[in-house]
């Protein structure tokens, strides 16, 4: 996988980088080369941040005989300069304007705009508006809107909206609205709004409202209310209202208040109050004190205490 700082190196000493991406293709492409006749080099470190322990390495199993040591330093050289340009780690600033940039430290950033952040561990930054952000791993962070961002395994961040997230792993996150999210595995999450969540694997996320899950495989829910789950393998959720579920395979659910379920094929839930329950196949139902059951052809339901079962 490319990473910061990708760059293209031409015969003659030329080197090619991007402020939007990191891929030596898209770089080959922007620039018309000759992919056979560049050498493809990556400047970087395990600490993005520490400019002195970065390396370059040569990111290609082919290595042209003009590629020799005169050059590879002269190579070195230029991105070490371009790379500390991009690197904040100290100081305010209070607009970032598109560029590349690296984040962390005691850095104070006010305002991003249409900005590729690389990394950010450490700092604290304002409102992010667009651009793209790779890696979130620390610092505090108070909004991002319309961004597209790669991975988040740290950091406490107010706000997400309308932005798409691959991967959460870590971190606190206050409210998310109107975004895509690929996948929650880990980290904290207050509330999600109005967004499109393809799978939860794990994490604590206290309040999703309205919005689509395609799949719920682990983690723990306080409470859902109104939107589509498709599918529920595993995990705990406390609380479920007003929602329509295709179907709950495993898992524990605490408490059904109001909503709509396809089917039941197993796991557990705890007590069901209200809401309408086309067809339970299988699990264990603890107590049923309201809401209409359609089908029963499985399970087991320990306690009956109110509700409407049509056919049993």
């Amino acid at each position: 996988m490319c990473q910061f700082l990708s760059a293209d190196v031409t015969e003659n000493g030329d080197v090619f980088t991007s402020d939007v991406s990191d891929s030596h293709q898209d770089i080959i492409e922007a620039n018309g080369l000759d992919e056979d006749r560049i050498v493809r080099v990556e400047y970087t470190s395990d600490d993005l941040t520490d400019i002195s322990t970065y390396k370059l390495r040569i990111d290609q199993d082919e290595i042209p005989e003009w590629w020799n040591d005169k050059m590879r330093d002269k190579v070195e050289r230029k991105l070490h300069n371009m790379a500390k340009r991009m690197i904040i780690i100290t100081g305010k600033r209070e607009i970032l304007l598109g560029g590349k940039w690296v984040i962390g430290g005691d850095a104070r950033i006010i305002t991003a705009r249409n900005a590729h952040i690389a990394h950010i561990n450490g700092g604290t930054i304002g409102d992010i508006w667009g651009g793209a952000i790779n890696d979130i791993r620390g610092g505090t962070i108070e909004s991002i809107s319309g961004s597209a961002i790669e991975s988040i395994s740290g950091s406490t961040v107010g706000s997400i909206s309308g932005s798409t997230i691959d991967d959460i792993f870590g971190g606190t996150i206050e409210i998310i609205r109107d975004g895509i999210i690929n996948d929650i595995r880990g980290g904290t999450i207050d509330d999600i709004r109005d967004s499109v969540i393809n799978d939860i694997n794990d994490g604590v996320i206290k309040h999703i409202s309205s919005g689509t899950i395609k799949y719920i495989f682990g983690g723990t829910i306080e409470r859902i209310n109104d939107g589509v789950i498709k599918h529920i393998w595993d995990g705990t959720i406390e609380h479920i209202s007003g929602s329509v579920i295709n179907d709950i395979s495993g898992g524990t659910i605490k408490n059904i208040i109001c909503g709509t379920i396809k089917y039941i094929f197993g796991g557990t839930i705890e007590i069901i109050r209200g809401g309408t329950i086309n067809d339970i196949i299988g699990g264990t139902i603890e107590h049923i004190s309201g809401g209409t059951i359609e089908h029963i052809s499985g399970g087991t339901i320990e306690h009956n205490w109110g509700g409407t079962i049509n056919d049993k």
